[in-house]
């Protein structure tokens, strides 16, 4: 399987996954990223997705309508968005929003964070919730 070239993927734990982004996100980057993702979570009924997004420098509006398209066919998550100044976090609300109008039914949850320490925090009680969530 093909490995990004400039996004850091790490799966944490089961159902726990991390990336950070770099750089200027493309349509074939973020494509191989999802691929990977779904790859890991596609038996989850539910998973956390860390959003590091200091390094990130936009987006192409293909990675962009990619990203919406593929992330409300994964199964349920929450999402923490990590770091990143007013750009980078518009950036994220703006394919977050995608999503949400696309799925009407949306039981997905996302968060802003400062630092990852805080959204691991957060992550690990959506995860727990989603246990014990009917």
């Amino acid at each position: 399987m093909r490995q990004p070239q400039t996004t850091e993927l790490e799966f944490v734990e089961p159902g726990f996954v991390s990336v950070r982004f770099h750089g200027r996100l493309e349509a074939d980057e973020i494509t191989i990223v999802l691929d990977r993702i779904e790859e890991f979570v596609k038996d989850e009924p539910f998973f956390a997705f860390e959003a590091i997004m200091a390094d990130i420098d936009g987006a192409s509006p293909d990675a962009r309508r990619i990203t919406a398209e593929r992330l409300r066919r994964l199964p349920t998550w929450a999402i923490a968005v990590v770091g990143g100044g007013f750009a980078q976090r518009t950036l994220a609300k703006l394919v977050l929003t995608a999503i949400s109008i696309l799925n009407s039914a949306d039981k997905n949850t996302t968060a802003f964070f400062n630092d990852s320490d805080s959204a691991h925090k957060w992550l690990r009680e959506q995860l727990e919730n989603s246990k014990t969530a009917p």
